[in-house]
């Protein structure tokens, strides 16, 4: 079933809409962003500047979390040294672009070129 050009509603370009119209269906996004915004800027308003130790603290645990999930994703997808779930394996190589096929016997050709 073919629809002509005359039934098709027109497409706008992004840059030609209004930035504060959102595309039709996308409304709760929209709404989304909106308030975490406002949140934020409520928040900043509102809440005094951390002292230089809270915020020096936070900024080491930050990085901390962030260092152990990019070593637990390397051991996952480089040397599968980490067991998970075979679908959570699968879907987080394909995100990658990593290749799913089992490791090869070769210790070598297991690292990445990285690996020492």
């Amino acid at each position: 079933m073919e629809i002509s050009v005359a039934h098709q509603a027109p497409q706008t370009q992004p840059w030609d809409r209004a930035f504060w119209k959102p595309v039709h269906g996308k409304e709760g996004v929209f709404a989304y962003l909106i308030v975490i915004h406002v949140l934020g800027l409520i928040g900043l308003i509102l809440y005094p500047v951390p002292s230089p130790k809270i915020l020096g603290i936070s900024l080491l645990f930050t990085a901390l979390g962030g260092l152990g999930t990019t070593v637990c994703y390397h051991r996952m997808l480089a040397h599968k040294t980490l067991r998970t779930n075979p679908l959570i394996e699968h879907s987080t190589k394909q995100s990658m672009g990593k290749s799913v096929s089992e490791p090869s016997a070769d210790p070598a050709q297991q690292c990445d070129p990285l690996c020492p």
